[in-house]
């Protein structure tokens, strides 16, 4: 029996195996040609030659991105295996590498990590309006302060003085020297709660990056992003905000 190609293009689009004549089976139209035994469809023929499509060569993609190994009016010219990954870019076509597409996903690993780390704490933040949150720090640096004058027994009054927010909060709020401090120990408490979390969000981060950095190829990234997720809500469960 007799392998036959149909061609198209340059391109195998049909194989068939036959004893019978095959230009009596199918009009010349369809461009039957005998070829090897390996040949498959898809493979393409370069100088009569066939070839698999993992081939690197000269072809050439219409706008809507069918390929041909023979040149086509108004076709795009690339250089590349015939199988290779394309995507658009504006109104012209590019090879997507593998090292392009594993840095692709490596970004978007990056930004669902965040994603769900950015869930976790979202609950702490959005219970305070934007305004008072920015002010955290320097609350926090007052209250130390106070603190400090309480714990060398000085006057609350004047540390209170060289502040802003707590000496705002105590006006409104109408408190006495030992509601000041114990207003202030309470910022400091919540600010170290805060800050421990985060430190695991930044710890997570950078062991993050470090981990999707190191990752050669899709498979290990996809591993590598199971492990993270896993480790990202053990935290949060370990801190409560899961």
């Amino acid at each position: 029996m007799l392998k036959y190609a149909r061609i198209q293009n340059g391109v195998v689009i049909e194989t068939i195996t036959t004893d019978d004549d095959i230009e009596k089976l199918f009009p010349a139209a369809l461009n039957y040609q005998p070829c090897s035994d390996e040949t498959e469809q898809l493979w393409i023929v370069v100088d009569d030659e066939y070839l698999p499509p993992s081939t690197e060569v000269n072809f050439y993609v219409s706008p809507t991105g069918q390929r041909s190994i023979e040149q086509q009016p108004d076709w795009q010219q690339l250089n590349a295996p015939f199988d290779c990954r394309m995507e658009r870019d504006g109104d012209q076509w590019i090879v997507v590498t593998d090292a392009m597409r594993l840095a692709s996903a490596k970004a978007k690993t990056m930004l669902a990590i965040v994603a769900t780390a950015n869930q976790f704490t979202a609950p702490i933040l959005e219970k305070y309006p934007t305004a008072e949150t920015s002010g955290w720090s320097l609350k926090q640096a007052e209250s130390e302060a106070i603190i400090a004058a309480a714990d060398a027994s000085s006057s609350i009054p004047d540390a209170l003085a060289q502040t802003m927010i707590m000496k705002a909060l105590t006006s409104g709020n109408g408190w006495n020297d030992a509601e000041v401090v114990a207003a202030a120990r309470a910022v400091v408490a919540k600010a170290k709660q805060f800050a421990g979390i985060s430190a695991m969000v930044e710890i997570m981060r950078e062991q993050s990056v470090t981990a999707v950095e190191a990752a050669n190829n899709l498979a290990e990234l996809e591993a590598t992003k199971t492990q993270l997720m896993e480790a990202v809500t053990a935290l949060a469960v370990k801190y409560g905000l899961a």
